[in-house]
């Protein structure tokens, strides 16, 4: 089994670890989709792949099966090694996202190109559904973190403005060479975890028509 060391040398290195088995209980996963259904409301078209929603700290959970999940002591120790190392700081920022995607008639929304983030944050995300290419598997492109991070930073010298970071490499950089082709997707059964920071090369999927993708995702950044 790979220690706390190992998995941040590796993130280190390539920016994402996917972790070997499923990360969750079948009962865990069950009572995060019924917190999260809750969570998700309506769908009100504010989300044009399904319904979304930000619920808040990991510490807002507390006695749930997602702080089980996401307060874990390998989490929380996995997240201040990396982000020591990487981010200069340990996490002063955490928030949880999820999103219940079923639909895929609405075009591309900006995360459906291959992109890195335009903030760098460390991000946790783990299936409540199986997942395969049919429905909306994340993609990203290994090797591809150092090169995100120098593109990221390159960015915030030349603009220091949010809404012009340049951040989508078949748009915005066509000259690297890199398309939606390189991605590779993660697929796994519900439970699947992987952990990676966003300048990774990195896409959402499209969910074809008859199915779905529940997803969780934990984000945390140092203190700004």
């Amino acid at each position: 089994m790979n220690t706390i060391a190992d998995i941040s040398n590796e993130l280190v290195e390539n920016g994402i670890y996917i972790f070997p088995e499923p990360f969750a209980t079948p009962e865990q996963i069950k009572s995060i989709i019924e917190i999260t259904e809750n969570e998700l409301g309506p769908d009100d078209g504010s989300y044009q792949f399904g319904r979304a929603n930000k619920i808040g700290s990991v510490d807002n959970w507390q006695g749930t099966a997602i702080h089980e999940v996401f307060g874990d002591d390998m989490i929380n120790e996995l997240a201040n090694v990396f982000m020591q190392k990487e981010m200069g700081g340990t996490p002063g920022f955490n928030d949880i996202h999820i999103t219940h995607d079923y639909r895929s008639d609405q075009g591309l929304a900006r995360n459906g190109y291959l992109h890195f983030d335009r903030l760098g944050t460390f991000k946790f995300f783990m299936y409540l559904t199986d997942c395969d290419k049919d429905s909306g598997a994340f993609s990203y492109v290994p090797n591809s973190y150092q090169k995100g991070k120098e593109l990221r930073q390159a960015e915030w010298r030349r603009t220091g403005d949010f809404g012009q970071i340049a951040n989508r490499l078949e748009v915005d950089y066509p000259s690297l060479g890199f398309t939606s082709d390189d991605a590779v997707p993660i697929e796994g059964p519900a439970g699947t975890m992987f952990a990676f920071h966003s300048d990774v090369f990195h896409m959402g999927g499209s969910v074809k028509e008859g199915n779905e993708r529940r997803v969780i995702r934990y984000h945390l950044d140092v203190s700004r």
